[in-house]
């Protein structure tokens, strides 16, 4: 295929590009859009939330970079995730 105004590095970078946007349609269309809200036991008030993560690994799409770091840090999250206490 040939791109006239191009040089081939860029037609493949542009391909690459459509490429990721049509993995990220489909992800989006078959619902797998990822986020999180964290409860506190004992305080309603205090929680937090955070939507729109997209891909079929939950850590690579940089939902863990936005957990805080209390939450990564303690264990209550693996265990949240080996009792199947989440929810999709």
């Amino acid at each position: 295929m040939e791109i006239k105004g191009t040089t081939k590095n860029g037609a493949n970078f542009t391909l690459r590009i459509e490429r990721d946007k049509i993995k990220t349609l489909n992800n989006i269309i078959n619902y797998n859009v990822w986020g999180y809200t964290l409860e506190y036991e004992g305080d309603t008030d205090k929680g937090d939330s955070c939507w729109g993560f997209i891909g079929d690994d939950w850590t690579s799409s940089g939902l863990t970079d936005n957990l805080p770091a209390e939450v990564l840090e303690s264990e209550a999250l693996l265990k949240a995730i080996e009792e199947d206490r989440y929810s999709v």
